[in-house]
């Protein structure tokens, strides 16, 4: 039976000892129900846990109590569910022929030229990396609760933890899934605009009948069914990591890991070929967010005592604001095109990356 909690000079109730669960239960002073305040339409917010002493559902309830509430920063993050959701934006026009598009030194004329002013970024020393733990996922995705931590952890270091294989390209791969996903919290694409009902599921969302066919067929997936059972994806996170796989190191022809080098031109290249399915890409400023978010797992998956301290301070400043800046709507709609070439050999792309 667990303890009970008795309410601090300060009015917050104390966190179970022992490390075990806190399972939910009404704050004290709290009068109206939670299911009561949701059946009335009152707008509740959305709580997750941060730790595994207490339960994403005891959060919920404790930031949520009438009167006194039990909700500490520490251990809940919250986010208020009647905020609107943001929405890729329509494909704003073309610049100027002429106009050269740069981020960081990576350039490229409107005719799909890269150009270079001359600059080089220093090289990356990426760190052997296979495995990724339910911490690094929260400090990356502030949003991400702990129960679904625990359990994307396990199935991404299985299902692509050796394909990626360096915390250079697992820095990279997050930095996308950030945005594809809403930081892996929605995993079906909304309102499901893309080829339906083969609409974009899965952390780095699969999108398309053919595309859906060919990770069916690839052993890197592991997914034989998908194509019959579109929502798996969605639902079972080995397969929607399995897809994940698919998409980095099958769909374009190579493994899009050897072009995450830690380098922040890396990453761009990684965002246009997720994005958009080529590098060089169109309008590369509307991945400043993806770009952001590879910087925030850059920091969260590093080690020593330097990087434990970056981590907390990190995860101190973003806990209050992550749930509002998942924004992608400077970002254009994937094309209509994107994915595996109908027409592809298993040949065409044995040279590399173009």
């Amino acid at each position: 039976m667990l303890a009970t909690l008795s309410l601090l000079s300060t009015g917050v109730a104390a966190p179970p000892q022992g490390g075990a669960a806190l399972q939910a239960s009404a704050p004290q002073g709290s009068s109206v129900s939670l299911n009561a305040d949701i059946a009335a339409g009152k707008p509740k917010k959305e709580c997750s846990s941060l730790t595994e002493t207490v339960s994403d559902e005891w959060c919920n309830e404790g930031c949520n109590a009438k009167g006194v509430q039990n909700c500490p920063e520490e251990m809940c993050t919250c986010y208020d569910p009647a905020a609107p959701l943001a929405q890729p934006a329509a494909q704003q026009p073309s610049p100027a022929e002429s106009e050269v598009q740069c981020e960081g030194d990576m350039c490229i004329d409107m005719a799909g030229n890269i150009v270079s002013d001359g600059s080089a970024e220093a090289p990356s020393t990426c760190k052997d990396m296979q495995e990724i733990t339910a911490d690094q996922l929260q400090c990356v995705f502030p949003m991400l609760g702990i129960e679904n931590a625990n359990r994307y952890a396990a199935s991404a270091s299985a299902r692509v933890g050796p394909l990626l294989g360096t915390d250079c390209a697992w820095a990279a791969f997050l930095g996308n899934v950030a945005i594809e996903s809403k930081e892996l919290t929605l995993w079906t694409e909304i309102k499901c605009k893309t080829e339906p009902p083969f609409c974009g599921h899965g952390p780095l969302q699969l999108t398309g009948q053919h595309n859906y066919n060919f990770c069916a067929s690839e052993p890197i997936c592991d997914c034989p069914d998908i194509e019959n059972d579109i929502d798996s994806v969605a639902r079972d996170s080995d397969i929607g990591f399995g897809t994940s796989a698919c998409v980095w190191g099958a769909m374009f022809g190579y493994s899009l890991s050897e072009l995450a080098d830690g380098t922040r031109d890396g990453m761009l290249k990684t965002c246009c070929t997720i994005h958009q399915g080529h590098f060089p890409c169109e309008k590369m400023s509307q991945y400043s967010r993806r770009v952001e978010y590879w910087e925030t797992a850059t920091i969260c998956l590093g080690t020593g005592a330097k990087a434990e301290s970056a981590q907390l301070a990190l995860r101190k400043s973003r806990a209050a604001e992550a749930h509002h800046k998942n924004k992608t709507e400077t970002e254009s709609p994937r094309p209509k095109d994107w994915g595996r070439p109908k027409n592809h050999k298993s040949s065409d792309h044995k040279s590399g990356p173009r």
